[in-house]
């Protein structure tokens, strides 16, 4: 087994580096700017996603249901909350589509910056590498690597990261309401978290898995799209056509059969954390 393959097997077995993701999280500190602001739009909506349900909860208890009470008593209704009801609902939708509007360019920005800045480091880095580096390394592990792999990293870190650090500040804005309203029942609510993380340990080791044998796949089919592509006038001088669809034809039902099996473990992960949670609630 060459080097690369040896490479490639012991990553694909290999937990999560926190130290590499140490190293890759250096690369947004250019960007730090527009990762603050992102931080602070995501905290704002998911602020106001909080919010909401009491602007409602006004409508209803301050104005809707006092108005049911005097109009089946034969009164006029009082409508001198309606204006008030009025401008936090406008505030709220204003202030929603404000900070959706906001996160979407920071988040677009970072992303670009960062598959702009990974592609540039990745491509100089690849001039300074010595003959043997490209003698045991396949074109297609490369170009794997150059293209989808840095997109897929420059989305992690930038939608990734935003959509992490939403759910981190609705969680914890939704806690301390959850308290101040009712500690019993909040208690009640939170009691199921423990069993929520042991449902996502165990989906995460199987889910890692099948995406890092997709990835493997991936570059072999990189890789046989370059060799199919430049290897033209030796694959049609020996009559290798048939041959060489045989191979690709295995490689990208493979691929197939990695995603399905990837998506039906993301399929069983879904609503196996919405049953917790409905015990929950």
């Amino acid at each position: 087994m060459s080097d690369q393959l040896r490479d490639e097997e012991h990553f694909s077995s290999k937990k999560i580096d926190w130290q590499v993701w140490k190293k890759i999280f250096t690369l947004m500190k250019p960007l730090k700017k527009y990762v603050i602001l992102a931080l602070v739009t995501v905290g704002l909506l998911a602020t106001a996603d909080v919010v909401y349900p009491y602007i409602t909860k006004f409508a209803i208890d301050d104005l809707i249901k006092p108005n049911i009470i005097l109009v089946e008593a034969g009164q006029q209704a009082d409508l001198s909350k309606l204006n008030i009801l009025i401008i936090l609902f406008v505030g709220f939708m204003i202030i929603q589509a404000l900070s959706v509007y906001l996160f979407i360019i920071f988040a677009g920005k970072i992303q670009t910056e960062l598959a702009f800045n990974i592609r540039r480091k990745a491509f100089h880095h690849l001039q300074e590498l010595p003959f043997s580096y490209y003698d045991r390394t396949r074109v297609g592990w490369i170009m794997a690597r150059m293209t989808s792999d840095s997109r897929n990293l420059s989305e992690i870190l930038s939608w990734g990261f935003i959509d992490l650090a939403w759910g981190f500040f609705l969680i914890m804005i939704l806690t301390v309401f959850m308290f101040v309203i009712n500690v019993k029942l909040a208690l009640t609510v939170i009691a199921v978290i423990p069993i929520l993380i042991l449902v996502s340990v165990f989906f995460r080791k199987y889910i890692l898995k099948a995406y890092r044998s997709i990835r493997k796949v991936n570059s072999k089919i990189t890789g046989a799209y370059n060799e199919g592509i430049t290897g033209a006038i030796t694959t049609k001088t020996l009559v290798l056509e048939e041959e060489n669809f045989n191979e690709f034809d295995d490689l990208t039902t493979d691929m197939r059969q990695q995603s399905t099996k990837a998506h039906i473990l993301q399929g069983l992960y879904f609503p196996s954390m919405l049953f917790v949670i409905s015990i929950g609630v």
